[in-house]
Formats: C-alpha cells, structure tokens, sequence
C-alpha cells in the first residue's frame, strides 16, 4: 500500500506520504491537500486531475464527524479520510491545534514533548508540509503501528512476518519514555520512571 516508511491511512485504501494514492490514482501531495482545502473552504467540490482520470473531493458527513472524502468517478470507488480530522486544514491556528489533539494519542509521545508537537504542527502554514509531519510522527508510533497490525489481524488481511518487528528499535524506547533516562541506572528504575513519566 505505501511507497514509504508509513502506514498512515492504509487501513482506508489511501497512501499519504509521499506520493497519496486512491486505488491506482497516485497523486502528488501538495496537490492534493491544495484540491483539499478548497473543497473544505468553499463548501463546493473540487475536481483534481490525474491524467485522463478525474478525483472529485468533496466533504461528507461520516458517522465520526465531517470527514474528507475522494470519489473515483470512472470505477464510482469513494474513499473517506476517516482519520483525518477536517480541522487540521483550517486557516485557524487555533482549530488546528485543536484538531491535531484529537489524534495525538496516534503520536505515542510523552505529555510535555507531544504538547510541543502539537503547537509546532498547527503553526505550520502549508497543509503538505504539516500533514507530511503528522505521517512522520505516526510511522515513528509503536502505539499507532501496533493497532493497525491489530486492526489489519482482526480483518484476517495477510501479514508479513516483518510487520511484527520494528526495523528501528528507538520506537520502543520513545514507547517505554526511556529516551532521556540514561541517568537512571537501574532498569528497572527506569522503567518506574518512563512509567511516571508517560502520566
């Protein structure tokens, strides 16, 4: 499903980062984020091009919210972003904010350091930049990979025996909090700290 290091969206048939993909249509990102905000903002769908074919984006009232929806017009496939919270486009700073911290669980990062996430994501101006760092912060998540592994074993999909394991083993520590705790020589004491410190 993805050409890259993630797994954002997959469970929806959609590819993000760094080309974003409906079915077989591969569209570049900045592209489409574009056709996205125009779609959220003007209340009116818009039509992206990809090469012969057209994608109508549009919103659609879905049973978690507003969500964003693609439309294949020449296979009537239609794919909805249920992950993705329409406020995270906003030109709000602020329903931006609010919006990323509705799926900053997925980030699997301590309290202070994931406030900070936040606050830098929603700053950003340009939808691409800002949605490529979300899918960053995802792909680095043992939390957010290991329930889409769970979600991929509960529909009975074929899995890799690769998809178990983490090819960069960081992600646990981040997952444990033991990144900053190289001054707690216990381990078992520092676990007890990461534990305290994840709360």
């Amino acid at each position: 499903m993805l050409g890259a290091d993630t797994e954002f969206f997959s469970k929806f048939g959609v590819t993000i980062y760094p080309m974003v993909q409906f079915g077989p249509h591969k569209v570049k990102p900045e592209l489409f984020w574009k056709s996205a905000e125009t779609a959220i903002r003007s209340g009116v769908p818009a039509t992206l091009e990809v090469g012969t074919q057209q994608l109508i984006v549009a919103t659609s009232k879905e049973p978690v919210g507003m969500r964003l929806m693609v439309e294949d017009t020449a296979s009537t496939m239609r794919y909805v972003l249920a992950d993705l919270p329409l406020g995270i486009l906003s030109l709000s700073t602020a329903e931006r904010e609010a919006a990323i911290r509705t799926i900053s669980s997925q980030f699997d990062l301590g309290q202070k350091t994931c406030d900070d996430a936040i606050a830098r994501i929603a700053q950003l101006s340009d939808a691409n930049t800002r949605m490529a760092e979300i899918v960053r912060l995802k792909s680095q998540s043992a939390a957010f990979l290991y329930s889409d592994l769970l979600q991929k074993i509960q529909a009975q999909d074929l899995i890799a025996t690769p998809e178990f394991l983490f090819q960069d083993p960081t992600i646990i520590a981040r997952h444990l909090r033991l990144n900053d705790l190289s001054d707690v020589q216990s381990p078992d004491n520092r676990l007890d700290v990461a534990a305290a410190h994840s709360t």
